[in-house]
């Protein structure tokens, strides 16, 4: 009768752990990522509604060369036209205070590093929260009295804002209009909402309601129409339009690769091609296999040798002994003239009957030896020591080795 399977409780139980452990902690990661998004963060790898991915997708659906600027201002060169700079100085802290790292804020270098790009004729679109007031920039200051839903309409005709009439915002920051050397492009009656002004050889462009470029909001009246006018003004051939993703915590910096120095870049090109040659002629075979011819000759000592490791391994020192004493025995016996049958005593007797009480109580004690039910090595080593001294003076005509074998005509080099 066959038995039942009992049903696997011990491993239910630590799958349904494992499970739970997965789901809670994409759980506890989806809060964290709803609260983070929860803020604005002006990014344009920001998906949510707070972000400016769709405003970067446009630009590109549009064939404009666009790029995410990861590194400070500092590294701003020609090959950058339209700098885009959206400040969101709240939820920069908040989103990064989640994650337990310190807020990337503009510090003075970065400022002045970023007004000498423009002076040298970059373009600035500053999307500024009204938080930084840099003096390098010469900006105007803000004021916070525009109405709670942004309506402003196009009060100047540039290319700034063309085929621009009017825009949908939520935020109440305005360019006053007597801030001077700033003319406002669209505005309202409560002051400006994108202001420009000359800095040096470049220009400098101030929008101070940023949830006009939100993903949620872009559709919206003619802020998208604003959104590509804005970047793609003095937008040159061989230009691109940057977005600072760095003050958004999106830092790049140089890799290790980059700052080696080119021999030593050569030189690791070298060792990788090499290990990979090895690794190809190591794992592929380029022709049969074939056996080499063993050559070799084994030597006499190393026969004697894996022969006595055998015996070792084996425990045959009570057959070792009994081989080696009868050889040698029969070998005597018939020197002396008796049947090669002949026992241990009877040898003792007429080597004796010779003179050589020494020779018959050397044959004595073989004999003795060769009876012993588990002779030791030791014993082993005297049996082998008799039996050569018995043979050399009693039996000269014998063989004076143990189980030698002939020697080969050929020796191994």
């Amino acid at each position: 009768m066959k038995s039942r399977r009992a049903f696997p409780w011990v491993e239910a139980i630590v799958a349904f752990i494992a499970i739970a452990a997965i789901a809670t902690a994409a759980y506890f990661e989806q809060l964290r990522q709803t609260a983070t998004s929860a803020f604005d963060t002006r990014s344009t790898y920001d998906a949510a509604s707070g972000g400016y991915r769709a405003w970067f997708e446009l630009l590109q659906r549009e064939g404009v060369r666009v790029e995410r600027f990861e590194r400070r201002p500092a590294f701003l060169d020609g090959s950058v036209d339209v700098y885009v700079i959206a400040n969101e100085t709240l939820g920069n802290y908040i989103a990064t205070s989640q994650v337990e790292e310190a807020p990337d804020y503009y510090n003075d270098g970065d400022w002045f590093a970023l007004a000498k790009w423009v002076k040298a004729g970059g373009h600035l679109v500053w999307i500024t929260d009204g938080y930084a007031q840099p003096a390098y920039l010469n900006a105007p200051e803000l004021v916070e009295k525009g109405p709670a839903s942004d309506d402003a309409v196009t009060v100047a005709p540039s290319p700034l804002a063309a085929n621009v009439r009017s825009v949908s915002g939520k935020s109440k920051l305005r360019v006053p209009f007597d801030s001077g050397g700033s003319p406002p492009i669209v505005a309202d009656d409560t002051g400006g909402v994108v202001a420009t002004y000359p800095l040096g050889k470049g220009t400098t462009t101030v929008v101070s309601d940023a949830s006009l470029f939100e993903n949620s909001r872009l559709a919206l009246a003619d802020n998208a129409t604003l959104a590509y006018d804005l970047a793609t003004t003095g937008l040159t051939q061989h230009g691109s339009v940057a977005f600072d993703e760095w003050s958004h915590g999106h830092v790049a910096g140089d890799s290790w690769w980059s700052v080696l120095p080119r021999p030593f870049q050569v030189a690791l090109m070298i060792i990788a091609l090499a290990l990979v040659a090895l690794g190809i002629g190591t794992g592929l075979r380029f022709g049969p296999a074939v056996k080499l011819p063993d050559e070799s000759e084994r030597t006499s000592e190393e026969y004697l040798t894996s022969m006595a490791v055998l015996y070792r391994r084996g425990g045959a020192v009570k057959e070792a002994v009994v081989d080696m004493a009868d050889s040698c025995l029969r070998d005597v016996a018939a020197g002396l003239g008796l049947s090669e049958g002949a026992g241990g005593r009877a040898i003792a007797v007429r080597v004796g009957g010779h003179g050589g009480d020494e020779r018959g109580e050397a044959v004595m004690e073989l004999d003795r030896i060769r009876s012993y039910e588990a002779p030791t090595e030791t014993e082993l080593v005297r049996a082998a020591a008799l039996s050569v001294t018995l043979r050399k003076e009693l039996s000269p005509h014998a063989r004076i080795g143990i189980g030698r074998r002939a020697t080969s005509t050929r020796r191994p080099s």
